[in-house]
């Protein structure tokens, strides 16, 4: 029997569905009498909630649990999540982990209780149902109640995904896709914004498909009724959504939502079609560029960001400058790079690799590429009256948010900003943080 537990620390890597997750955690570990405090603390539990979209995010997995164990030897070490669901074995010949768990992570308490009695590692690995199975497996309706960030509530709606993309791991780790009772959805944000939340992102592993595996109910339908059931929310964020999820529906809510804000993450992850294709991506350049122009057409100064995949394997000279040359076309506000990661089990992993040199060249042009684009729409905005959520202060009379079209202000101010919405004006626009002054009078 170990010391009694009384404090805990963990630290998320990864997506906006991991720190929902996290979040779901945290209360349930509060609830049973445990103090949270930061990972660079001493804690009873240390848990680490891990990444595996890419190699550099299990790199920084295996990191974490280092450091854990490191901090206090006589900690019980949970590694929880993607890079646990697929590389269990691994983290247990390093010794350093006492519970490992994949996606069956909800049931955390229960393994740390077990272990408190029996200090003996564990290791529980939910059977994650794949491409060709036909058993349809159901969402965990586990809601949260408290969030630890609470200006910004992230909303898991859906789990899984069934694309299996040549390049993604996510399928692997996470499963089929299932999608969240829409009433328990209404629910979970009410009681957010009931405690003050001002803005809900809605997130998921493929958040835009939400409702195919549902009857005759999709992601569209989905938007409109959390308008109508949830009166008090002002700001809705979609985390990500893909351009062939953007239908006539959806379209009409972008025109109509006095809550849907100004910003839209579109993944493109290719611009050139031979790429798109060994991808298995399900677009094309033209169906991308069209549904790009039609959201402009609706809100031209809408932010339009996007994930950018570089060095996918095949991918030449030519096929990369013709990526280039079509990031420069849809114009995208901001991008996330990343370099192609090699991953088992993925279709691509088996398909002709680009060198690391030459993927650290691409990427950075990319990256030059972004910080000009981001630059360029930054000004776009300059002498607008900006609604600005303040999330929290950077240093002491200094407050940083996120504007609705998800451009980052830092504000000087003797009051006290954090989770108000404001009116601002960018006064020295930077990437990645502008600075900007408060707009009185209106």
């Amino acid at each position: 029997m170990i010391n009694p537990l009384k404090t805990f620390a963990i630290h998320t890597l990864g997506c906006k569905v991991n720190t929902y997750e996290s979040d779901y955690i945290h209360q349930s570990l509060e609830q049973q009498g445990l103090k949270s405090v930061s990972f660079s603390d001493n804690a009873d539990v240390y848990i680490i909630n891990t990444c595996s979209v890419t190699n550099t995010a299990e790199s920084k997995s295996r990191n974490y649990i280092k450091r854990a164990r490191k901090r206090n030897p006589n900690a019980i070490v949970c590694v929880i999540g993607c890079y646990s669901q697929i590389k269990a074995q691994e983290i247990k010949k390093s010794k350093l982990a006492d519970i490992i768990l994949g996606q069956n992570k909800y049931d955390l308490w229960k393994f740390i209780r077990q272990f408190s009695k029996n200090p003996k590692t564990i290791i529980e690995i939910e059977k994650l149902y794949q491409r060709d199975d036909k058993k349809k497996t159901e969402f965990q309706e586990k809601i949260v109640s408290a969030f630890v960030t609470r200006t910004r509530a992230f909303i898991k709606i859906q789990e899984g995904c069934n694309n299996f993309c040549t390049f993604c791991i996510i399928p692997y780790t996470r499963g089929k896709m299932k999608s969240k009772p829409k009433e328990l959805i209404f629910k979970e944000i009410n009681n957010v914004v009931e405690k003050g939340c001002k803005e809900v992102v809605l997130t998921g592993i493929h958040t835009g498909g939400y409702g195919e595996d549902l009857d005759d109910y999709t992601f569209s339908k989905l938007l409109w009724d959390i308008e109508a059931n949830c009166k008090n929310l002002q700001r809705l964020r979609i985390s990500s959504i893909e351009i062939t999820q953007i239908d006539d529906l959806f379209v009409e809510f972008l025109k109509n939502s006095k809550i849907l804000v100004d910003h839209l993450h579109i993944p493109i992850q290719s611009g050139s079609e031979r790429i798109l294709q060994k991808m298995r991506r399900h677009y094309n350049k033209k169906e991308y560029l069209d549904t790009i122009n039609k959201i402009r057409e609706i809100k031209p100064l809408i932010s339009i960001t996007t994930d950018a995949i570089v060095g996918f394997p095949t991918e030449t000279d030519k096929e990369f400058s013709e990526y280039l040359d079509f990031v420069r076309l849809i114009n995208f506000s901001e991008m996330h790079v990343f370099p192609y990661s090699k991953k088992d089990r993925t279709p691509a992993a088996f398909m002709e690799q680009v060198s690391e040199e030459t993927k650290k060249t691409r990427v950075n042009k990319m990256l030059r590429l972004n910080d000009e684009l981001a630059e360029a729409y930054i000004n776009k905005n300059m002498n607008k009256n900006l609604d600005i959520l303040f999330e929290n202060g950077k240093e002491v009379g200094k407050y940083v948010g996120y504007t609705t079209n998800y451009i980052k202000i830092v504000v000087s101010s003797e009051e006290n900003l954090v989770n108000q919405i404001r009116k601002v004006k960018i006064t020295a626009p930077h990437y990645p943080i502008s600075e900007g002054e408060l707009v009185y009078g209106i």
